[in-house]
This record gives structure tokens, sequence and C-alpha cells, in this order.
């Protein structure tokens, strides 16, 4: 388990740490100094969710429709920062004292697992290793598996390689990011075409043979599917890093 110093205060260490295992040798030796303690933080879950939500609610004067709530639930993770931060933002679009929609939620909510993963990616892709582990920590403790950040890896880099292998035989930007599937715009779109700048076909050729390797031993050889994810998050953000000094 890698855990790091994160700040002191008042003369106080506070380490922080992944999700650690009952019987993890650094948990343990916390618990049972007389110097240390080992505090447990738990993500949300669904019962914690309805009472942030309800606090909420009722601080605008607002209501949800119980389809509604249904699907707001199910789309908010474990993460209380990044839940509050949703729900802040559809009570800003409906407006206090409404009844809000299953129509509104889907509007506007987005899931926010699937941007905890987003962030995990930007941050790989780009050459910034610690932010990556940090943010892979993050969609765990969201409740996103392990297998499942490995996937989105793999299907990142596939678009990543599509792009930069258009690119280089010669197509302009827009022939390049025609062929994606499903598409790219906005933000996206710009992401990835900072990252092309980065990445060569070689080091993407690189990226999927890890990612391929990383995947097959979570599903077939019973390994660590924690720390699979995170050796290839620092083995992707790596070849990034290569890129940009090249």
């Amino acid at each position: 388990d890698l855990i790091a110093p994160e700040t002191t205060l008042e003369g106080f260490l506070i380490v922080e740490a992944g999700e650690l295992k009952c019987d993890s040798k650094v948990r343990a030796l916390f618990a049972a100094s007389a110097k240390a303690a080992a505090v447990a933080c738990t993500g949300d879950e669904a019962a914690d969710l309805s009472g942030m939500l309800d606090a909420m609610l009722t601080e605008t004067g607002n209501s949800l429709a119980p389809d509604a709530r249904d699907t707001l639930l199910e789309l908010l993770g474990a993460d209380r920062v990044l839940s509050r931060a949703e729900v802040q933002k559809l009570l800003i679009y409906a407006g206090p004292g409404t009844t809000i929609s299953e129509a509104d939620v889907t509007a506007i909510v987005g899931d926010a697992a699937e941007m905890v993963v987003d962030d995990v990616i930007s941050a790989a892709f780009t050459g910034h290793v610690t932010e990556a582990l940090r943010q892979g920590d993050r969609a765990i403790a969201s409740g996103e598996a392990p297998q499942s950040v490995m996937l989105a890896i793999q299907r990142h880099v596939l678009r990543l390689h599509a792009v930069r292998g258009a690119l280089d035989q010669g197509r302009n930007a827009d022939a390049a990011f025609k062929g994606l599937r499903p598409p790219a715009f906005g933000k996206s779109r710009d992401a990835l075409s900072a990252q092309c700048r980065i990445w060569s076909l070689a080091a993407a050729d690189r990226a999927l043979a890890l990612t391929h390797t990383a995947i097959a031993a979570s599903r077939h050889t019973g390994a660590d599917d924690r720390g699979l994810c995170e050796h290839l998050l620092i083995d992707v953000a790596r070849l990034a890093t290569a890129g940009r000094r090249t």
C-alpha cells in the first residue's frame, strides 16, 4: 500500500492512504501504536446521499418527483464534494421552490463516477503521475472498480491511437477526428488534440500493449486489481512525460 504525508497541523502528522484492507500491515501498524491512530473514511452510500439531498432541497424549497429522485441517486457517486456540486448545479438550473423532474436531472446532472474516471485519464495521458494516482484512488473510492478504470484507459488509448495514426498519414485534424465513434466534441476534442501533440504512434502502441497485459492479468491471474491499475497509470503517465520532453 502506498501512502504519503499530506500535511502537518499543530505538531500532528496526517498521512492519507487509499482504501486499505483490514489486514493491511500499514493499517495495523498505525492502529497498534500508542502515538498513532488509523481512521477509516468511507464513501457515501445511498442513505448518506439521500440525507444530503434532502438537506439541500430544504434549503432552496425544491422537491423531487419520485422518478427524478431515483435517477439522481443513481447518478451520484460516493464522493461527497462532487455529489454536492452536481446537486447544486441542478438546483440552480431548476430555480428555487420548483419540483424537479426526471428530465431536469438527465439534462443537467452528469454521471459523477464517469466524470471522476475522466479526471484519471486526463492526468495520466498528460504525464502527471501523482495526480493520476490521486484521481485513481478517488475513482475507486467513489465505487468504480479498478478493472473498469483500466478498461476506460484502454478505450482512450484506442481513440488516441486512431487520431494519432490518421495525423501521421497526413490527414488534417478534422479528417482525423471524423472517424471517431463516439465523436469527440468541445473540451473532449481539445484535450485529445493536446495529447496527440505529446504522444507518438509508437508510444500509443506501447500503451496499448501495457493496457492489454494489465487487463489480461486482472481477468486470468488473480492479481490485485488495484495494484495493476496503479502500475498501469504510472506507466501511461511516464509515456506521456517522455513525449513532453521530446
